[in-house]
């Protein structure tokens, strides 16, 4: 779990039962032009993921939020379409992961996560289904 502004890092327990979809954006975000654009801001809070969104193994780590995702949207405003039309095609929640651009959601199992995969909007730069591991993530075979 990553607290303050990045500086306060917990081990926290493998989650299991979820995967997640990741998307990326035809665009580039630069971090320090992000935490820039969030000082400047004087330091906005982030949407917050409900917790009925969240898997049950996190679920008891709400509020669950990234803090970055509107000093993001002020750097690249396109940043919000994108989310706003993943969420759509997903029927869930998505979030920024880190400063950006990467956008992701949670879904049951790797299946589902890939299954989500199919229906995305032309341009992307990537996309990756991932299921956690105790090093972060790793690669399924095909």
């Amino acid at each position: 779990m990553v607290a303050g502004v990045g500086e306060r890092v917990s081990r926290l327990p493998t989650p299991t039962g979820f995967a997640v979809a990741i998307a990326v954006p035809p665009f580039e975000l630069q971090t320090a032009e992000v935490y820039r654009a969030w000082d400047d801001a004087d330091g906005p809070e982030g949407p917050i993921m409900p917790a009925s969104s969240l898997p049950p193994d996190l679920r008891g780590y709400v509020p669950l939020r990234n803090d970055l995702y509107p000093a993001a949207v002020a750097v690249r405003p396109e940043l919000d379409e994108w989310r706003s039309e993943l969420a759509t095609r997903w029927g869930r929640n998505v979030a920024l992961t880190g400063s950006g651009p990467s956008l992701f959601s949670f879904f049951v199992d790797i299946d589902e996560a890939e299954s989500a995969l199919l229906d995305l909007p032309l341009g992307l730069r990537a996309t990756h289904a991932a299921v956690p591991s105790p090093q972060g993530w790793k690669e399924l075979p095909e």
